[in-house]
Formats: structure tokens, sequence, C-alpha cells
């Protein structure tokens, strides 16, 4: 695997010379000396088709077989499934295109594989594949909007084949890749090591919330076998479990305010774009005085717990503001550290799921949360747990930052080369 530390063998410079061409109905300009031509002349197409069902199978048997988009990978696809009877086959090295709904999603073949409908191979006859990959990565929107049909969106092999691509001559396109490549192998072990890190947590949170820090002794409760030292609680017992308030109409702007008032909405969505770590951090919605009145404020450092929906995702907030209704808050917490109790809430989440009334979607409340039964360390022990999950938490957080960045550089980088801004040899 590629480092991006290591120094690549590749000159940057930027390009003067430019002359304009046409690409999916737009003017762009592109150097004097790239090429504009049609995938159909430079490329053999071949369009999925799925094997007969019976020859389906999970043991290994026959051939490697991907339905589609759905087994897509960064750059390689993950295949669960094999067939007997391969009828179209993608060879390795060989461009994925997904070409039913969704449209334009691009994967690299890492071995032979046969392809369903809902996939096309694209194989170069005197380019490079790699660098055609991330050309169609790139320009991902303009082959969805090639794509026909209503409500099931999909693109044939004319729209494939007529679609224009820019072409550098070969020795370029081989460099232009070797960059890219390296860039994505270091978001890949970066990736990896994010998720190694995850499975660690995983098992160092099963055993530290059942079994402690350096206990020999147990004893078996309702609730499983813990340390003699420890207890079993209600949740009821160690805080006051409150609810969240929505005020309605959504949008009314006696209650809503599209400026910063000072008065943070948060809602359900802020938690996938503003955690981080533990921590809740920001929102993008704000109520306004008669709006806060019709919710739940709360200081920064509350416990809150999602309730409706995707029930059971704890959080702890760095910010003041009213939770919305689909959240639950802990209050008045008594010898229980907040950390710890985040830590139990993620590693019972199926649990929760599993005793939340179901109606059309998933729903806890203040009753039932209360009652959930829970093991109780000593204070200073619950501490020491929340401490090392927590080290672990911050250590994916540093990696997915860095992650992030290198996904930006990443985005950079193939705006410029992929439009021969900056040309390499």
């Amino acid at each position: 695997m590629s480092n991006i530390s290591e120094p690549l063998d590749v000159e940057f410079y930027r390009e003067a010379r430019f002359k304009k061409v046409k690409l999916s109905g737009q003017v762009v300009e592109v150097p004097e000396d790239w090429e504009v031509v049609r995938l159909g002349d430079v490329a053999e197409l071949i369009m999925g088709q799925s094997p007969p069902s019976e020859t389906y199978n999970e043991n290994k048997e026959g051939m490697p077989f991907l339905q589609g988009k759905a087994e897509f990978g960064t750059i390689f696809p993950r295949h669960i499934k094999y067939t007997t009877k391969p009828l179209k086959i993608a060879k390795k090295g060989s461009v994925l295109v997904s070409v039913r709904a969704p449209v334009g999603d691009v994967n690299l073949a890492n071995m032979d594989y046969c392809i369903g409908r809902g996939l096309a191979s694209i194989c170069s006859y005197n380019s490079d594949n790699t660098f055609l990959f991330y050309q169609l990565k790139l320009r991902k929107t303009e082959l969805e909007q090639k794509s026909g049909g209503s409500t099931f969106k999909a693109i044939g092999r004319k729209d494939l084949e007529e679609f224009l691509i820019i072409k550098p001559p070969l020795p370029e396109q081989k460099k232009i890749a070797t960059v890219l490549k390296t860039i994505d192998d270091a978001i890949e072990a970066v990736q990896k090591s994010i998720e190694k890190l995850k499975r660690i947590k995983k098992g160092l949170m099963q055993r530290l919330l059942t079994r402690g820090i350096n206990h020999t002794r147990f004893k078996k409760t309702e609730i499983g076998e813990i340390p003699e030292e420890w207890e079993v609680v209600r949740i009821r017992e160690i805080a006051e479990v409150v609810r969240g308030g929505s005020p309605r109409p959504k949008g009314d702007p006696r209650y809503f305010s599209q400026k910063p008032t000072g008065i943070h909405w948060i809602t359900i969505s802020d938690l996938s774009k503003y955690r981080n770590g533990v921590y809740l951090t920001g929102t993008d919605e704000f109520l306004t005085k008669e709006g806060k009145r019709y919710s739940r404020y709360l200081e920064s450092g509350t416990l809150v717990l999602t309730n409706s929906g995707t029930v059971g995702i704890p959080a702890v907030l760095a910010i003041n503001g009213c939770i919305h209704d689909g959240y639950l808050a802990l209050l008045n917490i008594k010898n229980a550290d907040k950390f710890y109790l985040y830590y139990i809430f993620e590693n019972m989440r199926n649990y929760f799921f599993s005793i939340a009334p179901k109606g059309t979607q998933a729903n806890l409340n203040t009753s039932i949360v209360s009652n959930v039964r829970i093991p109780l360390p000593p204070l200073p022990e619950q501490k020491k747990i929340a401490e090392i999950l927590m080290t672990i938490d911050n250590v994916i957080k540093l990696k997915e930052k860095k992650k992030e960045k290198l996904e930006r550089m990443k985005k950079k980088v193939m705006d410029l080369l992929l439009s021969g801004k900056v040309r390499v040899k």
C-alpha cells in the first residue's frame, strides 16, 4: 500500500494553454494537447445481466457476483454472493458503473466478477482504467443527468457509449491515477485504523460495563453477572428523566428564527451533523424567547438520549439549548457519572430499541427509560471506566479528522489534475 508521506516520482506544473470543448452540454477549458472522445470509441462496454436466481450462493461456489451499487466500497466492491452460471463478466481492472438507481457510482473490479443488470463494465482499449475511474467519479452528476425514467432512473448502453470523456496522453493518465490512488490508499489505511479501534472499543465496553476493572468475585443479578461491589439500580433512582418539547407549528416565526438568537434549537438531525465523539457541538436552527417556552432548555453538559425513530443514541450537550421532543434528558444525576451513563446507554442501544413500543416508528418515553435497570459501580470506578472508553473515542475522533482532511485534499487534487489546471510529468 502506498504511503502518502513517500515522495512520488512526478513533477507538477501549471498549464497555461487551454482550448474550449463541450462536455455534457457545457463549455469547459482543457489543455490544448488533451482530446475529447466518446466513451464507446475508447472502451469496451459490457452491460450486466443477472444469472438465474437458483445459481446464487454464499458458499464460494462459482464466480463472485455483484448485483449493483449496494456492494460498492470506496474503490473496490465487496461481494457476498457467487453464481455457478455467470452470464456477463467484468474483467479484473475494469471500471464498474451503476446503471440503475442510483446511477453513476463507480468502483474498480479487483477480480473477475459476474455482474447483474444493475451494473456495467467499462474497459479501456488504450487508456488507463484507474484514470477513467477517477474521471467518472468526478463526473457522477453528469452521468446521473443522462439517466431516464421518471420513477426508476437508469442509463443504457447508448448513453454510455455517447458519453464524452477527456483523454490526456497515456503517460499523464497513469501519473494522475497514481497520485489519486496514493491519496485513496492513505484514506483507506486511516479508515481501517478507525474500524479496528471501534472493534477494540466495542470489546472493551462489553467487558468493562459488565466485569469492571480488576474484579475477581462476581454475583448473579436480574441483569446478569456483575462484580460483588456493584449495585443494580433503576435509572429513576439516580436521575430524573424528562422529555424535550417542540413548538407548533414548525417554522412559525413566533417560535423559530432564521437568525442566531442565542437559543439553540437542538434537533435529531444535529446528531449526524454535529456529533463529535461523545459531544453534540452545534445546531443550525434557533428559537425565539416565545419558542423557548414550549421546549426544554438545557445547560451544556446535560446527557440526552434519542427517544423516537432511531432510539437510544446518547450524547452530551456541548452547548446550551432547547431539545426537540425526540430527545429525553437526564437531570439531577446523583451517585453516577454522566459519562459512565453515556457509555452504558451506548452499549444498551439495541436493548432500548427492543423495549420501545412500535407504531409507525419506535418510541421510548420517560416511564420506560426511568425503569430500566443498569449496573452501577462505585463512583471512582465509574469515572475510570468512562476515562478508558473516552480515551479510545478521542483517538477515533482524531483519526476521523485526519480522514476528513485527506478527503478534502483529494477533492482539490482531483479538481486540479482532472481539469488540467495542474499537470504532471
